[in-house]
């Protein structure tokens, strides 16, 4: 739908003023990376809207940035969307992914 959206309550840790990528950090310390399609920093921000800054404190569901996809797509870019936890080996014990819930889960952490 062109929304990216928290995935956990945190604070906002990186946002490039490109808005093509997102990072924040949840309570426990989960760093979680969300990138907005393949090579999309080439676009320079077109097609991006910001809705946070690093710093913000955030609730999952709220809005964080959105995209114009047929935009970014116009321009040659893939909107897959890789979401990385980047200290997985420091501060995740367990790690279920949900490829297909209903409900938009994709996947569930557990904190060591």
């Amino acid at each position: 739908e062109g929304v990216v959206v928290a995935p956990c309550d945190g604070e906002i840790v990186v946002m490039p003023r490109t808005g093509h990528a997102v990072a924040l950090r949840s309570p426990e310390g989960v760093e979680v990376l969300i990138h907005v399609g393949l090579d999309t920093v080439e676009l320079g921000g077109q097609g991006f809207t910001v809705h946070a800054r690093p710093g913000d404190k955030v609730k999952r569901g709220d809005r964080l940035l959105t995209f114009d996809r047929e935009f970014i797509r116009g321009q040659g870019k893939q909107l897959v969307t890789p979401v990385v936890i980047t200290n997985m080996a420091d501060k995740v014990e367990r790690l279920v992914k949900y490829p297909d819930r209903a409900d938009g889960v994709i996947l569930e952490v557990t904190v060591k």
